[in-house]
């Protein structure tokens, strides 16, 4: 297992933070770490051959629709499209009956606190971060391997970026290019 987060990983983590606080959310989620990623030159560099700044807020509502659909990947929900399981329907259906939104894991009440926490799915992104930290062989956690980590853990925001072409194996080459442009210099 990897130790420290690097400098990059500690001001995406930061940067997550202010959004989710922005937001007036106790709770970093993924959309959270995406967002904090496309701000870090080294993680902007990467992400930069598949999407532009300018598609975030494109994303970040693709994501909001995901998390109404209560957080089902793309591969779920055509499972349960091939079952003949209409799921926008039955969204629709749950929402008349309990209130919109009523599927939407990330919904909280509103609420000011000093304490923040991660999202059990950004916990899992963190866990796969660490993975591919561990995988190159390094000690510290950067913000490239929470991107690796970001699109590696299946969900709603890795099924975002993957239909934008981010997916591990292009983060990885990313990452490789960086590195071999690094040690050019």
């Amino acid at each position: 297992m990897t130790g420290k987060f690097a400098s990059s990983a500690r001001a995406v983590m930061t940067d997550a933070l202010r959004q989710a606080r922005s937001e007036g959310s106790a709770v970093i989620r993924e959309e959270h770490l995406l967002a904090a990623l496309m701000h870090q030159p080294v993680t902007r560099t990467i992400i930069g051959r598949s999407i532009q700044v300018e598609d975030v807020d494109a994303m970040l509502a693709e994501i909001r629709v995901g998390w109404r659909r209560g957080g089902l990947s793309a591969e779920e929900a055509d499972a349960l499209r091939s079952l003949g399981i209409d799921l926008d329907e039955l969204v629709d259906r749950v929402e008349a009956e309990l209130g919109e939104g009523a599927l939407d894991q990330t919904r909280q009440a509103s609420r000011r606190t000093w304490r923040t926490f991660t999202s059990a799915e950004t916990s899992l992104v963190l866990v796969a971060a660490r993975r591919q930290a561990g995988a190159a062989g390094t000690k510290e956690l950067t913000a490239a391997h929470l991107l690796a980590g970001l699109v590696a853990q299946p969900g709603v925001v890795a099924d975002v970026l993957a239909r934008r072409g981010l997916t591990a194996s292009s983060v990885q080459a990313g990452i490789n290019q960086s590195a071999a442009n690094a040690v050019e210099r």
